[in-house]
This record gives structure tokens, sequence and C-alpha cells, in this order.
């Protein structure tokens, strides 16, 4: 007898359904499997363990009754070599007490000798600044007997008359703070001025009044000395050479910046 084609699609549809619910729940029901595998493995180590923990707890007590028995009978000598290091290291800071004594006594007569060293040094230090002050103090009277003879023999120079001048016709604030140095170019119509401002200052004269033209920046240290060379003409600021006597080194102006 044929089975009604209703009866297949119940049928096909249970089938259908335990499939997937068996599938769906397939994997939980495997991991469910392995944990209760896990968990009586670890129950079973856990009795090791406890067995294991109860034998080293009698084996510490055992051993901590022998160290209580071992440290009773060392003591005594354990005291007795207490007492002799400490003999010792008694013995030693004495020892260390005399050796610092020694080394301060030596250390002392060092320091002086080199207190006296630094002092002869410093009185070197001071004679040769007083030389230095004394040859620099010759070189700008050199220079200036050098300039007087340039420019002795310029017609337009052997006209005017060496005076000297009995009253200021013009004030003004070269530089901020003291002025180490000022120099008239070869026509008279300009002059730089330079301190420890470290700034060159060039200056143009014009009816008896002073005019700032440029200030040259750069320096990076006290300007003690400036020098314009007469071959040069002052109309253009940039062919012009300034010399920085710091000390023994010269700076060119190339290595300003004008601003």
């Amino acid at each position: 007898m044929a089975v009604p084609q209703w009866k297949l699609n119940v049928l096909n549809q249970l089938l259908l359904r335990d499939q997937r619910q068996t599938h769906a729940f397939e994997d939980l029901i495997r991991h469910y499997g392995s944990l209760r595998s896990g968990v009586s493995q670890l129950d079973r180590e856990k009795i090791r363990y406890e067995q294991e923990l109860k034998a080293c707890r009698q084996e510490v007590s055992t051993l901590t009754t022998k160290l209580e028995k071992s440290c009773a009978m060392k003591s005594y000598d354990h005291e007795q070599k207490v007492f002799r290091l400490q003999e010792e290291v008694t013995e030693l800071h004495r020892e260390k007490g005399a050796l610092m004594k020694d080394e301060k006594f030596a250390m002392e007569i060092t320091l002086k000798s080199l207190e006296e060293k630094s002092r002869e040094i410093e009185e070197d230090r001071q004679k040769l600044l007083t030389r230095i002050a004394e040859l620099q103090e010759t070189i700008q009277e050199l220079r200036n007997i050098e300039h007087d003879i340039k420019y002795r023999d310029y017609p337009e120079a052997s006209n005017v008359r060496s005076v000297v001048p009995q009253k200021a016709l013009v004030k003004i604030d070269a530089n901020e703070g003291e002025v180490n140095s000022v120099r008239f170019t070869r026509s008279g119509n300009l002059f730089g001025s330079a301190g420890f401002d470290r700034k060159l200052r060039l200056w143009a004269v014009n009816d008896s009044r002073c005019e700032l033209r440029s200030t040259l920046v750069g320096c990076n240290a006290a300007v003690t000395a400036i020098d314009f060379d007469p071959n040069v003409r002052m109309e253009n600021f940039a062919f012009m050479l300034c010399t920085y006597l710091l000390m023994v080194s010269c700076i060119s102006i190339n290595q300003f910046l004008v601003t």
C-alpha cells in the first residue's frame, strides 16, 4: 500500500528538524564531554597534590625540628665567631684611622704645594695681563703714528692743521654700555663705534649732525677695536673691513649681518 504524500512530508520535516537540532548542539555536547573529562582529570590531580602537600608538610616539620636542634648546637660557635670578627673590625678601624691620618697629612702638604703653585700662576697671569695691556697701548700708539704718517702725504690733509677740539659739537649715545673704539673714515664723513654690546654702528656726519646709517651685529664677544680699509670707498658698506682685536684673533666684516 502506498504511503500518502502528506505523511512523507511530515516525516521529511521531522528528519530535517532532528538533523538541524542535532547539528546545532553537537559541538556543545562534544565540548561538554571534553570539559567533564578535564574536570575528572583535575580532580585526580587535586587528590595527588593534596597527598604530596601532606607529605611535604611532614617533611618540613621534620626538617624544622632538625634545624632548631642544629641552630641550638651551633649558636655558641656563632657567638664566638661574632666576637672574634668584632675584634678584627675594631683593629681594622684603628689601622684605617691611622692610615687616614697619614693620608690627610700628605694631602695637606700637597694642597699647600698646589696653593703655592696656584698663587705663582696667578701672579704670572696678572703680569701677563699687564704686559698685554701695555702691548695693546703700544700697538695703538704705533697705529696712530702709522695713521699720521700715512695721511701726511695726502694733499688734502697737508692743508689742514691738527688742533685739539675745545668744545663738543655733537653728543650721541653711540652704543649700549661702554664704548671701546671709535674710528673715522678717510673722508671724515663716516665713523664707526663699537663696545661691549657686540655691535658695530656706522654714523654719518652731516652739518654737525650724526645720523645712524647701519648697525652690524653677529660678533660673539665685545668689540675692542675698529679699522677701515683706506683703499675701499665708504659709499658701499658691504666692502668695509673691520678688525676686531679679541686678544689675538681678527674677525672680518663678512661675519656680520647688516640690520
